[in-house]
């Protein structure tokens, strides 16, 4: 019922755009765009043509340019060169980017995971029947269950007040007591939950992880074990420092969080100890026995994670991709155009000099002369530098791809 209306309202937001107003609208906003661009293409080149004196024209002396028209055509070719590189260098970093994401660490091994959400908490005792039928499947290494989902872009938040009256807004997350022990995440401090020891009802046990001792204001992880903090009324007591570990969306800030055991969590995570795909569907097997009335929605947790990377810079990738096809195009036409015109108005120098025993290479140093001075031009690398250097920071990236593409030191 859900996915129908939802293709409701899809069919009618589209609907309402694709109506023949405004599809006529759309194209003579295209042509008129067109017609725009082709009269200031060709504004110069008529300006040009009406300056020819006649002349100049009959006698044979049309090789000459001005100082100021020389000087336009190097600037235009510039500005496409280093547009061209600008986009380069962008789609380069993106790549990387992309690729630093997809191998960072996230403190655990997500490939032998699997994650979804049941309906219902494990205070109902469908719920608990469930992961209980799920724990003992072939296959299963074990089972966990939180209250956020793996990648999810929500954060769950409370008010956390400490015991000298500072109050900190958190992420907090309920998860089952052995959550850290599937992970494989150990305590940098005190200790994480232990299946053995935590019950997961009544317990007024937290973890907190790295960031949050410094949100507490706490002067090391070991001096933060014992504190007593304080949500909604009900004090919790301290037990361990957690190594980082990354389950929301890898693309997001990683917030400071804290960790309580408690059995308000319906997603569920199965580490798979055999072929996941039939793990998967014994799973399923056993979700239309306890939910029949509800869709069965399984992910690998290193697809969850990698989700948002591909949901919010894949397409930006694609965009870049291709506008920097266009703009290397451009840049290799506006190179061409330069070179040739460059020949043409050093044809008569040309031939003086090879009257005068000039080799072929003295000719090439001659051509090439005007390009390394283009090409050494601030504006070509200032975009492509000054555009990784955001990226260099925020991946790990050396800044050598924006340098290279740029030819710059």
């Amino acid at each position: 019922m859900q996915a129908h209306a939802a293709r409701r309202q899809l069919h009618c937001a589209l609907g309402n755009l694709l109506t023949p107003a405004n599809v006529l609208a759309c194209i003579a906003i295209g042509v008129g765009m067109a017609l725009l661009m082709g009269v200031l293409a060709g504004a110069y080149p008529a300006w040009i043509a009406l300056k020819v004196r006649p002349v100049s024209a009959l006698g044979g002396r049309t090789a000459s340019e001005g100082a100021q028209g020389i000087f336009l055509r190097r600037l235009l070719t510039v500005v496409q060169f280093a547009t061209g590189l600008s986009f380069a260098s962008i789609a380069l970093s993106m790549s990387l980017q992309m690729n630093y994401l997809s191998s960072m660490d996230l403190g655990f091994n997500p490939d032998p995971m699997l994650s979804f959400i049941m309906p219902v908490d494990m205070t109902e005792a469908k719920a608990r029947s469930f992961v209980a039928a799920v724990r003992h499947l072939p296959g299963v290494a074990d089972v966990v269950t939180s209250e956020e989902s793996i990648g999810e872009g929500i954060i769950y938040q409370c008010e956390v007040k400490t015991s000298d009256g500072k109050t900190v807004l958190m992420r907090g997350t309920r998860v089952s007591p052995g959550y850290f022990d599937m992970f494989g995440v150990k305590a940098l401090s005190g200790r994480v939950f232990d299946p053995k020891v935590d019950q997961i009802d009544n317990s007024n046990l937290i973890v907190i992880d790295r960031n949050a001792v410094n949100e507490f204001g706490f002067a090391s992880a070991d001096a933060a074990i014992g504190q007593f903090l304080t949500i909604k009324g009900v004090a919790y007591r301290i037990v361990g420092v957690n190594a980082d570990l990354i389950t929301q969306p890898i693309t997001s800030k990683q917030y400071a969080t804290i960790y309580l055991v408690s059995p308000k969590a319906h997603t569920v995570t199965v580490k798979v100890g055999g072929d996941p795909e039939a793990v998967q569907q014994a799973i399923q097997s056993k979700w239309r026995e306890h939910f029949a009335d509800h869709v069965f929605d399984i992910n690998s947790v290193r697809t969850l994670l990698e989700r948002s990377v591909k949901q919010q810079m894949a397409p930006y990738l694609a965009v870049v991709n291709v506008s920097t096809f266009i703009a290397a195009a451009l840049a290799a036409l506006g190179m061409y155009i330069l070179s040739a015109t460059s020949v043409q108005r050093k044809t008569r120098e040309i031939v003086l000099r090879k009257l005068y025993g000039a080799q072929p290479i003295d000719i090439a140093k001659l051509l090439a002369k005007e390009f390394v001075v283009a090409a050494a031009y601030p504006g070509c690398h200032a975009p492509c530098s000054s555009g990784g250097t955001a990226y260099v920071g925020l991946s790990g990236v050396p800044a050598w791809p924006m340098r290279a593409k740029a030819g710059a030191p």
